[in-house]
């Protein structure tokens, strides 16, 4: 179903519990796979799916302050939807 060769079925007989490693970046065929174990699983077999892609995640990291004006006021002079709640002001990096 998602492939040869993309698969791997363990089973815990001790545990009772079946896990099946995929490498899916398809929504729709992980849902499909899922649905398709747990219709013909026994009931007293606990499935787990874990995915198994391979890909570089890279981390990027910025500091920004940024100013708030609060346009509300709280003795009812303030009237809703009339202005934004709040402005934001410009982002200014730190680092």
């Amino acid at each position: 179903m998602v492939g040869p060769g993309r698969t791997v079925a363990d089973i815990d007989v001790q545990n009772f519990r079946l896990t099946i490693t995929t490498a899916i970046d398809d929504a729709e065929i992980f849902r499909e796979v899922e649905h398709t174990v747990k219709v013909i699983i026994p009931a007293n077999i606990v499935y787990q799916q874990n995915t198994a892609l391979q890909d570089d995640i890279e981390l990027v990291e910025s500091i920004a302050v940024q100013d708030v004006t609060w346009n509300y006021k709280l003795d009812g002079s303030w009237q809703l939807g009339a202005a934004p709640f709040a402005t934001l002001g410009p982002e200014v990096p730190v680092k």
